[in-house]
């Protein structure tokens, strides 16, 4: 069991047994990312934690206040730790600055980061209430990593597809 600040993690009926078994990670973003995360403008994320032990193969973009809701979900291609310059270097495919980089980096000299491919979004987003009534679900500012059975479940709920280009598609 992890504890972190009150809250037991252990409790989130999705999350892996242990991170090194992770089939996914849920990662917690800050509201501002939830259209550029939906529209396909970012294809690495920038965190100070990511696991390395394991391959999860798909990253769920839980957006918090006041979405407080999954809506993304997007295939992992990679995880590595980089070097603070080559996070620079990687800065546009982000779209985040290199100036935003060095105040999240906040002094450390790497960080970790997921190679994404295009996103998925939520049909039905999964919200924060229903997360917490159905799974014990409290939001982290770091990452979850989650079962077969978790991502299968997200997946479900979620009922995820490709983004629809305005005017191309008729509903």
């Amino acid at each position: 069991q992890v504890i972190r600040k009150g809250v037991n993690m252990a409790r989130f009926q999705l999350a892996a047994e242990h991170r090194k078994t992770a089939a996914g990670i849920l990662v917690s973003f800050h509201a501002k990312w939830s259209e550029k995360i939906n529209a396909g403008q970012i294809s690495v994320v920038f965190r100070k934690r990511l696991p390395l032990v394991s391959s999860p193969t798909v990253m769920f973009a839980y957006i918090g206040s006041p979405k407080s809701e999954i809506n993304a979900r997007l295939p992992i291609e990679s995880i590595e730790e980089l070097s603070i310059a080559e996070c620079f270097a990687l800065s546009d495919r982000g779209a985040i600055t290199q100036r935003e980089i060095e105040r999240y980096a906040d002094g450390r000299t790497h960080l970790r980061v997921a190679r994404v491919g295009a996103p998925l979004v939520a049909l039905s987003p999964v919200t924060l209430d229903l997360l917490q009534t159905r799974f014990d679900f409290f939001p982290t500012p770091n990452f979850i990593s989650l079962s077969d059975e978790g991502v299968q479940a997200l997946s479900a709920l979620g009922n995820f597809e490709r983004p629809r280009e305005k005017g191309l598609v008729k509903d």
